[in-house]
């Protein structure tokens, strides 16, 4: 027969309690940032698709936009939702354009994109602008 095992101390007791108290802290301070990086990683991915896939300008949308068409005329016929700026490598907006927005020829690509120049609430230009050649790569 063996003998009974000695009753733990309370200090012992109490130390155990301490360093499990511990460790879930230290789990809670590394899952909780974690957790909330990725739900928002997902989120922000879910949002840039979602408008990637509201940009998008269809070519016979942008064929029955004419110059001279009101804004408001122009804007029924739009997407919803415009790109936030030129895409990266156009060529730059024409002197006097106006208030140009820019809309995806294709989903998921920014460049060609269908450019339109209103001014005086006016379509004044409209444009397909692609990405221009840049001298990245090139020998020196």
């Amino acid at each position: 027969m063996t003998p009974p095992a000695p009753a733990s101390s309370t200090s012992a007791r109490e130390l155990d309690l301490a360093r499990r108290r511990v460790r879930r802290g230290l789990v809670q301070a590394i899952a909780v940032p974690v957790t909330v990086a990725a739900v928002l990683v997902v989120l922000i991915l879910a949002f840039r698709m979602y408008s990637d896939t509201r940009t998008v300008m269809d070519r016979d949308q942008y064929d029955r936009i004419r110059i001279g068409d009101t804004r408001a005329d122009v804007l029924t016929r739009l997407p919803r939702l415009s790109l936030d700026g030129a895409p990266a490598g156009v060529d730059p907006e024409p002197p006097d354009a106006g208030d140009c927005e820019y809309y995806r020829a294709v989903k998921y690509e920014s460049a060609p994109a269908y450019r339109l120049c209103f001014k005086d609430d006016r379509l004044a230009s409209k444009a397909v602008v692609t990405d221009v050649d840049n001298e990245e790569g090139l020998p020196r």
